[in-house]
C-alpha cells in the first residue's frame, strides 16, 4: 500500500492530547492578547490578534470536521444494521415458509 492509503488508528490518548493542545493554544495566545491590550504593546497585539484568528480558524475547522466525521459513522452503522436486519428477515421469511410447506 502506499503512504497515504494507509488507515492509521489514533488512540483514545492521542486524541486528547491533540484536542487539549487545540484548547491550550487559543487560550494561551488569547491571554497574550488581554495582557498586551493593557500594556498598550501595539506590534504584539497584530500578532496576538493574527494568532487567536487563525487558531480559532483551525479549531472551528477541527471541530466541524469531528462532527461530520461522527455523523458518517453513525450513518454508517444504521445503514449496516438495517441491511442486517432486512437480510436476516429476508432469509428467516424463507426458512418459515419452507418449514410451513413441509408440515
Amino acid at each position: 500500500k502506499q503512504w497515504y492509503q494507509r488507515r492509521v488508528a489514533i488512540t483514545a490518548g492521542e486524541q486528547r492530547i491533540f484536542w487539549i493542545a487545540m484548547f491550550t493554544s487559543s487560550l494561551v495566545w488569547f491571554i497574550l492578547l488581554i495582557k498586551n491590550l493593557l500594556s498598550f504593546s501595539l506590534g504584539w497585539i497584530v500578532v496576538d490578534i493574527t494568532a487567536v484568528v487563525l487558531n480559532a480558524a483551525n479549531l472551528y475547522g477541527y471541530i466541524k470536521c469531528r462532527r461530520d466525521a461522527k455523523a458518517k459513522v453513525q450513518g454508517a452503522v444504521g445503514s449496516f444494521l438495517g441491511r442486517q436486519l432486512f437480510n436476516s428477515m429476508v432469509s428467516g421469511e424463507g426458512q418459515g415458509t419452507s418449514q410451513q410447506q413441509t408440515r
